[in-house]
């Protein structure tokens, strides 16, 4: 069998046409450039004619358990049934690989869109929060994405994103080669480790990225760029960008924690970022005046005029009522609790406080956190809590290793010598006053 990679995308048929037909159905079309390199093909579904997407994954040693393994993903990740996630078609052997097979979503991938410049922050929150969505659902089944990037993330005619899928999630384990290293996690790069984790510091650089333009650390030596992303603190978008929200910048940098432990949740972050996404007044329609000609006066019935009367109270009564909403909620009757967890005890005192409510605090032991670190709030981040509502806080005191016991000197001076200086002084004083006149 053939090892050989099939011609794609120059339009010479080099390959026969059993080289260029994966699993008898699947006609490729052209290679799809990838940040990871790894290998992705647009091709055509001869029965339907419908186009797809394939990724082709190394099979390994045994071809028959990786194919397998593959399937078995697929079926947990499509469980997470989420109408933002591209859905896998079939699950193929080729040539020594397996095929995944997903439906081509019509629309720009946000790299594309990113070569016009930055987005504005509401349009970055709006498809950071939707792309938040697809990874809750997906690590709630326990699937991860695993190599998440702009060129995974489609945006359609309606302005909506959606998520393809991903080769790396569906093998799971480790991330190997297949992801671009601008995006990876630390732990990615320096320990091949995946996981949620991962997918939420990709998250953190999408953030980044839609705003500023650019990742904040590109694609170059892996080794130089783990260094950085370990030992460096996360840079804020701000940094880089004007008029970026302080919550914004906030969920990035926990986002882009080098501590796995440290990142808010998927959850956490769809909450965070829906607050954050274009306000209404932008949204808002202003209305348009028409004119229209004034028609010759002729004599008509003259109708009641309670039923607009009646209509126009009603109306009011309505807007009355989402007046008193909007004042109520602008009072904070009820307020989102931000998110603080990895922050220091001091950051998130100030972040509650001037959010609006009050805060306890409580030490406890943390093997992963150092101290001074919130390892835990109550109640979670997005949730809502009346004004001036208590957020309990518990503060990493460090790890629970016991300190070394203290030192005690088991050898004080002897008797002896402190006889012997008594001794001493004593016979100097007495000499003293014997040889000495008292003064006149």
């Amino acid at each position: 069998m053939s090892t050989e990679e099939p011609t794609i995308g120059d339009g010479r048929e080099t390959a026969s046409a059993a080289e260029q037909l994966v699993g008898g159905r699947y006609r490729i079309v052209q290679r799809l450039d990838r940040p990871s390199g790894a290998y992705v093909a647009a091709a055509r579904d001869e029965t339907t004619g419908q186009p797809v997407t394939i990724d082709f994954l190394d099979a390994g040693a045994d071809s028959a358990t990786t194919l397998e393994a593959v399937r078995s993903a697929v079926r947990r990740v499509a469980t997470a049934s989420s109408p933002a996630l591209a859905s896998t078609i079939d699950v193929v052997e080729h040539q020594g690989t397996i095929a995944v097979v997903s439906e081509t979503v019509p629309g720009t991938t946000l790299t594309t869109a990113l070569r016009d410049g930055p987005l504005a922050v509401g349009q970055a929150a709006t498809i950071g929060r939707e792309v938040s969505g697809v990874l809750a659902r997906l690590h709630a089944v326990g699937a991860h994405h695993g190599a998440l990037t702009p060129d995974d993330i489609v945006i359609d005619a309606q302005g909506d994103a959606h998520v393809l899928g991903s080769a790396v999630g569906y093998l799971g384990g480790t991330a190997g080669g297949l992801t671009a290293t601008a995006y990876a996690a630390p732990e990615q790069l320096t320990e091949h480790a995946d996981g949620a984790p991962a997918d939420l510091y990709a998250l953190g650089v999408l953030l980044y990225a839609m705003v500023v333009g650019t990742p904040p650390i590109a694609n170059w030596d892996e080794s130089v760029v783990a260094e950085r992303k370990v030992h460096d603190a996360p840079v804020p978008p701000s940094a880089a960008a004007t008029l970026i929200p302080k919550e914004y910048d906030q969920l990035t940098v926990q986002l882009m924690d080098p501590r796995p432990i440290a990142r808010p949740s998927a959850a956490e972050a769809e909450a965070a970022l829906r607050r954050l996404e274009v306000p209404a007044l932008e949204r808002t329609v202003k209305p348009t005046t028409v004119f229209v000609e004034a028609l010759p006066e002729t004599p008509v019935a003259r109708r009641s005029i309670w039923p607009a009367v009646a209509l126009a109270t009603v109306l009011g009564i309505i807007v009355a009522l989402v007046i008193v909403w909007a004042v109520q909620d602008d009072n904070g009757e009820k307020k989102v609790v931000p998110t603080v967890v990895g922050q220091t005890q001091t950051q998130a005192t100030a972040t509650l406080r001037n959010s609006g409510f009050d805060v306890t605090t409580s030490a406890a032991p943390n093997n992963a956190l150092a101290p001074g670190i919130v390892s835990e709030q109550s109640p979670l981040g997005g949730n809502r809590l009346d004004n001036h509502g208590t957020v309990a806080l518990t503060v990493s005191s460090g790890p629970t290793t016991a300190p070394p016991p203290a030192i005690i000197n088991l050898n004080p001076p002897g008797p002896s010598e402190s006889t012997t200086t008594t001794t001493s002084t004593t016979t100097t004083t007495t000499t003293t006053t014997t040889t000495t006149p008292p003064a006149t």
